[in-house]
């Protein structure tokens, strides 16, 4: 400085260099805190898809209790005190856990548990789904830097009793529950459909469920809203990835209906034009089953 600066030290130069090095090193040593407090100031900019699950399960699952993770942020999504929870139906937190494998399913499901939520683990082969013989995946939302949760799985604790069937339009038939292939006249068919959807159809669909004689004509019949709450229609079906646990449809058999063998099938149409959803091979209803019925006793 002396070679630079002649008289260097009557300058002003002279006098903030202390203030100066002093504030250098506080700045260096503050740096790690300032990026760490940027860090969580974006992060709480982000959305929190905690809140979309929320709503998902309000508007698209039957209502049950849930287990989750003690350690992660999941277990009072719906408390409504804590978690802000505002939907209709309830979801009561069953256990908390620090894996979901500690204890056996059947445990779980004594508990009357029916959904696990459970933090996105991501193996080869997808989400880890911990027992993937008696567990599946209804929906994912994996970890994404643009969003403020760290990512999250939710599985029902109870398979499919039948998989495969077929596809109408853009929604595939994953699967389904029934609860019987033999019954009496006068007793009830119980079936309930388990969707996928590549796309949202452009109108909202109504699910129809017809069992047909030998000669094709319809025995007996039920249709709705194919989901648990009619908020969900399938024009809001939105995630290809999604499994959609549709609703118990009930098909009342008359009691006198003749025994015999009946085909059990299932379709979509919109209840505007009454227009069907189509297969690509150009049928408009999908085969569930083959019910046989037995003649009620007199």
């Amino acid at each position: 400085l002396r070679r630079l600066l002649p008289g260097w030290r009557d300058t002003a130069i002279a006098a903030s260099l202390p203030a100066g090095a002093v504030i250098l090193c506080l700045a260096l040593a503050l740096l790690p805190n300032y990026q760490e407090s940027d860090a969580l100031a974006r992060n709480y900019s982000l959305h929190d898809r905690r809140n979309d699950l929320m709503h998902y399960m309000d508007t698209s699952l039957p209502p049950g209790k849930y287990i989750s993770d003690r350690d992660g942020p999941y277990h009072k999504v719906f408390n409504r005190s804590w978690g802000g929870y505002d939907g209709v139906h309830e979801y009561p937190l069953a256990r908390t856990l620090r894996r979901l494998p500690e204890r056996s399913i059947e445990m779980w499901r004594d508990k009357d548990a029916v959904y696990a939520i459970m933090p996105y683990e991501q193996t080869a082969d997808g989400p880890l789904l911990h027992y993937p013989d008696e567990t599946f995946l209804l929906k994912g939302y994996p970890p994404d830097p643009e969003f403020r949760d760290p990512g999250m799985v939710v599985l029902s604790l109870y398979p499919m009793q039948y998989e495969g069937g077929g596809q109408l339009g853009s929604i595939e038939l994953v699967g389904f529950d029934l609860n019987a292939t033999e019954l009496t006249a006068g007793e009830d068919i119980v079936v309930r459909h388990y969707w996928r959807a590549e796309a949202a159809t452009a109108s909202v669909q109504r699910v129809f469920n017809h069992l047909l004689d030998a000669e094709g004509a319809i025995a007996t019949q039920t249709d709705y809203v194919p989901l648990w709450d009619d908020r969900r229609p399938t024009t809001r079906w939105d995630d290809p990835e999604e499994i959609l646990l549709g609703r118990d449809f009930i098909l009342s058999l008359p009691p006198d209906l003749p025994a015999g063998d009946y085909q059990l099938v299932s379709g979509f149409y919109d209840p505007l034009t009454w227009q069907r959803l189509s297969s690509p091979d150009g049928a408009d209803s999908l085969r569930i089953a083959e019910i046989t019925i037995s003649a009620a006793e007199i």
